[in-house]
């Protein structure tokens, strides 16, 4: 039964096909066809063929700068063009307006005590800034005269102080020996004492006598009181050997900085020399003070109040500048590609809420192997065409060649940039289109549309060839160079012939490229 089966479809299928070849071998074919095209003499181009995507120059996914908040007002719609500058959606203001009106506030508070404070400054400012200038000058001539001493001193006061170091370390180290002879020794001897006898007397008693636990227990507490005294003992000496560690390494220093004065590489006098300095930067600022308020200038209160003028001023600007972010401007005109958000949502900081796109003048990004990319210039001129046109052809020209490749799965890719001219059609961005990057041509040869060529179960190239007013023929062709858009016919056509393009473009069985140079 089955075997039946099997020979029925095999049957039924060779008479489809065999049906199918007499009706375009004979008159009143069925099969729809797009167009038809003559047989002329004409140009082929050579070219590179690559695959890319059309994006715009200018497109955009749009936030609300930072703010957020609920979404009360949507102006646009989806497909719809806008103007630079157009309103496209809004925020809700509440919270944003409320923080205007506290701004403007805090401003008007600053400006009223700008002006209390200037109108307050005078003669008690100056006053206070005399003062301050001769206080300055004091401690510079305190400074100056310390710095003289320690001049005319030279090395002496590091001199002793080694010695004040090295007597302290002897003070410590006596203090140490001291601890180590009587601290807590008394008690230790004692517990030492009293535990040799609770041990003795617990050896001396029968297994069975009743005193036996307390006199363990006596022994026990005595244990403990003289681990107890033990560590007390230890860490007061800790203290002592850490204090003796700390007056050794200040007599190290002090040495070591008498060592360097004597060799010459340290001043003793650097200290009180930057002390002076500082009092002289000291004098001059309040000297500058001084002169300033005398020639008309700012007192502090005054700089204070202005200072905080400012600040009020920048926080209304802020607040200013975040309730005009709740309303969404279009930032040049195009077209409302995608809307992702919907009334009433939240937005939040540096949410994308919409695409916008300006398709007046396209790009197309395609991908060009490092085989192919060699053969490419700049300005060449491309031909661009698209599945959702067919037979049309758009044009444009390289625009820009990348000198860093895109690895993708191991394989190197170039993204080269073209014009793209839109011709009559809408060209949608995302689409994907077949750029050919001319490169050469050959011309006057026999040509075709490359949508005509047909292959059968072979590989072999064949037309369907319009015979008359209602006949068409199937005719074998050998074909050339084969752009995608013209195919040069080198035998089986004669000029003047006129061949049927089919709707849907036949695909080469074998997969072989069409170039030939």
């Amino acid at each position: 039964m089955r075997q039946r089966v099997v020979f029925a479809r095999i049957l039924l299928g060779s008479t489809l096909a065999l049906s199918l070849v007499a009706c375009r071998q004979t008159s009143g074919s069925t099969e729809t066809y797009a167009s038809q095209a003559e047989v002329k003499r004409g140009s082929v181009s050579i070219v590179v063929q690559m695959a890319g995507q059309v994006v715009a120059v200018n497109s955009l996914e749009l936030d609300f700068s930072g703010t957020s908040g609920r979404l009360v007002d949507i102006m646009v719609r989806t497909g719809q063009e806008v103007q630079a500058g157009q309103e496209l959606m809004h925020l809700d203001t509440t919270s944003l307006q409320r923080s205007l009106r506290e701004a403007e506030a805090d401003l008007k508070a600053a400006e009223a005590a700008l002006t209390t404070a200037q109108e307050g400054a005078g003669e008690s400012e100056l006053s206070k800034a005399e003062a301050e200038l001769s206080h300055a000058s004091y401690e510079l001539d305190a400074a100056r005269l310390e710095l003289e001493v320690a001049e005319k001193a030279g090395a002496e006061p590091l001199r002793e102080k080694v010695a004040d170091a090295a007597y302290a370390l002897q003070v410590a180290r006596d203090e140490l020996r001291l601890k180590e002879i009587g601290e807590g020794q008394a008690t230790i001897r004692q517990l030492e004492y009293d535990r040799a006898f609770f041990q003795r007397v617990l050896r001396d008693l029968p297994a069975n006598d009743a005193q036996r636990a307390e006199v363990q227990k006596n022994l026990a507490d005595t244990e403990k009181a003289l681990a107890r005294a033990r560590t007390l003992r230890e860490a007061a000496l800790e203290v002592e050997r850490e204090v003796v560690e700390a007056k050794q390494r200040e007599l190290d220093r002090a040495r070591e900085d008498l060592d360097h004065v004597l060799a010459g590489t340290d001043d003793p006098a650097d200290a009180s020399r930057l002390a002076y300095r500082a009092a002289e930067e000291a004098v001059g600022t309040a000297q500058a003070r001084v002169d300033a308020l005398r020639a008309g200038g700012e007192s502090g209160a005054v700089e204070a109040a202005r200072t905080a003028y400012e600040a009020a001023q920048a926080a209304r600007g802020s607040a200013q500048a975040g309730l005009e972010a709740a309303t969404l401007r279009a930032p040049f005109d195009g077209t409302a590609v995608a809307i992702y958000v919907a009334a009433n949502d939240t937005v939040g900081p540096g949410q994308k809420v919409m695409f916008l796109a300006d398709f007046r003048e396209l790009r197309l990004e395609a991908q060009v192997t490092e085989v192919d990319v060699p053969k490419i210039e700049l300005g060449q001129q491309v031909r661009v065409s698209f599945d959702m046109y067919p037979g049309q052809l758009f044009t444009g020209r390289v625009l820009d060649l990348p000198r860093q490749a895109i690895n993708q799965s191991g394989i190197a890719y170039y993204r080269v940039i073209t014009t793209l001219e839109h011709g009559q059609s809408t060209i949608r961005l995302g689409m994907y289109g077949n750029a050919r990057v001319v490169i050469g041509q050959r011309d006057n040869v026999l040509t075709i549309p490359s949508a005509a060529i047909r292959y059968n179960p072979m590989g072999e190239t064949y037309v369907d060839l319009r015979k008359g007013e209602n006949s068409i023929e199937e005719r074998a062709v050998e074909i050339g160079m084969n752009d995608g858009i013209q195919v040069e016919v080198v035998a089986g056509l004669a000029e003047g012939d006129t061949v049927m393009v089919p709707l849907v473009a036949a695909t080469d069985p074998y997969g072989r490229y069409g170039i030939k140079y």
